[in-house]
């Protein structure tokens, strides 16, 4: 390969997709899948690397890389899942700081991982009350209420 290769183009999300999993405008009934957008920050804070998992054990690598600091910001909880309390507690105990998405945040994954094909983000009526709604029951599920 030649040292002067452009990189490989990364995965975006589809449209359908993110809102599904990222707008915050339900309870998520019904979606079996987990996505993590995610961004690589070098301690000098410039940006390595970013793209997109699908239902990983994040825990897990955690425990195993005790060097890696992990910022997570979720865009909604699914209380009606019984294992997704104890996930998020197994998270923070294995060192993941967890908090839920803000409006300009789901935005910028909107404008970095979707494949928007340059349509802006459109919020819905009411995501900031969600989002705050959201992180009331994140920070509830955190402390063990």
């Amino acid at each position: 390969m030649e040292d002067n290769a452009a990189p490989e183009p990364r995965p975006l999300l589809d449209q359908g997709t993110f809102m599904d999993h990222f707008a915050n405008e339900d309870g998520g009934r019904g979606l079996n899948e987990t996505y993590l957008c995610y961004e690589v920050q070098l301690l000098d804070g410039s940006s390595q690397h970013q793209g997109f998992l699908r239902n990983k054990a994040v825990a897990e690598f955690l425990r195993r890389n005790a060097h890696v600091s992990l910022r997570i910001f979720a865009a909604r909880i699914y209380t009606w899942r019984t294992d997704y309390k104890a996930g998020l507690q197994d998270l923070q105990r294995a060192g993941a700081q967890i908090a839920i998405m803000t409006p300009a945040e789901i935005q910028f994954c909107w404008n970095t991982f979707v494949d928007n094909q340059s349509n802006p983000f459109q919020p819905s009526l009411g995501l900031d009350m969600q989002c705050q709604l959201q992180q009331r029951e994140l920070q509830s599920i955190l402390q063990g209420l």
